[in-house]
């Protein structure tokens, strides 16, 4: 029973992800060509970076310079090396005394306070100089992320540069503090870097194949645990995509107003009347069959089973009906060291229903508390197919034939 719960969600992201490897992965043999190791390492330094330094710029813009450079000391061992890293790095043009006076502040209440004269500060001046050593040499010698050391610099020359300024002007640097990256005795390193970036690829894609079957966001986590259903979608999403089955993996536009009339009866008498729109294919006809079949099975002898009869009306008339349930326990825990769990507290419950009545209805149900009530529930998805059993005599009359034309459809007319 729980396998047939997950097989829904599972064959949808298989589908896409069987269909996105095609047209985003490379050939199989993209791990020794060297122009695409190349391409794709490249292509991770600039997105890693830019995380980086978006990081640099949020903690160290709109402070003052001396502000900056305290924040960056803060987290900075005191021994004389760092230390005079870190300020010959980012204040290279300052002078000698300037220099001495930060040493000495930085380094009060330490060993090394007592022991540093004039000639010491000197020496620590010229050895540490910016022209000394690269910026990943100043980095491992300070301890300091070497883009953060830039950054840093750069703002104490430029202020007001924006983020975007500050990416432009750092992108030789920021791919040179990934050189090391592209030496071949880190591939191992490399096929890690390389086969993330190929995920990436192919998750931007199946974000956007994903939208056209009702995925309400712009996109979507990189996870091997996303599936359709269980990937933050709204009601309104799951609804679209249950009908995109349902239609045999044709999708058709929703329709609230299908015709405007102004000025009735007057010479300016206007209509306009919505233009057909061709369904799309989202999927093929046989996959949507296949779906249909295995969310029969959830209704026949799975969570579902409260509506293995169909849905029964009050006229007698009983229509087939075949979903998905799904029980959501999103909790938030604590863990400790030795993953020991100290603390769990419920965030959400909630039990959805997503579901086909006959050939002509179709939609979601969930029931849904928040906390702090949501520890005070133990319910399941059970829950909503029993409430949509129970609506049955409220849903009686979509039941009717519609009248004419305008039957689920409205009409606005203005004067």
């Amino acid at each position: 029973q729980h396998s047939v719960n997950l097989v829904f969600v599972r064959l949808m992201r298989d589908i896409v992800h069987y269909e996105m490897v095609q047209t985003t992965g490379p050939s199989s043999q993209w791990l020794g060509d060297p122009a695409i190791r190349k391409m794709y390492l490249t292509r991770f330094a600039d997105q890693e970076s830019r995380v980086y330094m978006n990081r640099f710029y949020t903690k160290y813009h709109g402070k003052a310079p001396e502000q900056q450079l305290a924040l960056l000391l803060l987290g900075v061992r005191k021994s004389p090396p760092k230390v005079a890293t870190v300020l010959r790095s980012v204040a290279p043009d300052e002078s000698n005394g300037w220099f001495n006076a930060k040493m000495r502040a930085a380094l009060k209440n330490t060993p090394a306070a007592s022991m540093l004269d004039d000639e010491d500060l000197g020496n620590l001046y010229d050895k540490y100089a910016i022209d000394r050593f690269n910026l990943n040499d100043r980095g491992y010698i300070s301890s300091v992320h070497p883009l953060e050391l830039w950054t840093l610099n750069y703002l104490r020359a430029h202020p007001d540069a924006t983020l975007e300024q500050i990416e432009n002007a750092s992108r030789d640097v920021r791919l040179s503090t990934y050189s090391w990256l592209f030496k071949t005795r880190y591939h191992a390193t490399q096929d890690r870097r390389i086969k993330r970036m190929v995920e990436l690829r192919a998750y931007d894609a199946i974000g956007k194949s994903w939208q056209a079957l009702g995925y309400p966001f712009a996109t979507l986590t990189p996870s091997y645990a996303a599936a359709i259903g269980a990937s933050g979608d709204r009601p309104a999403a799951l609804a679209q995509l249950i009908g995109v089955i349902a239609n045999d993996g044709n999708k058709v536009p929703t329709e609230t107003l299908t015709q405007l009339d102004f000025a009735n009866n007057t010479p300016y008498e206007t209509h306009f009347q919505r233009a057909a729109v061709a369904p799309q294919q989202q999927i093929s006809p046989e996959i949507a069959g296949v779906v249909k079949g295995l969310l029969r099975d959830v209704v026949l002898g799975g969570t579902a089973k409260r509506l293995a009869q169909g849905m029964t009306f009050p006229d007698g008339q009983t229509l087939e009906i075949y979903g998905k349930t799904g029980t959501g326990d999103q909790r938030f825990n604590v863990w400790a060291k030795g993953a020991r769990l100290i603390e769990s507290r419920k965030v959400n419950r909630s039990a959805t229903f997503v579901f086909v009545m006959g050939d002509r209805f179709y939609g979601t149900l969930t029931a849904w508390v928040h906390e702090p009530y949501a520890a005070h529930y133990e319910f399941t998805s059970a829950l909503s197919v029993q409430l949509l059993k129970s609506l049955a005599p409220v849903l009686q009359p979509l039941l009717q034939n519609p009248p004419a034309k305008t039957a689920s459809v409205a009409k606005v007319a203005a004067q």
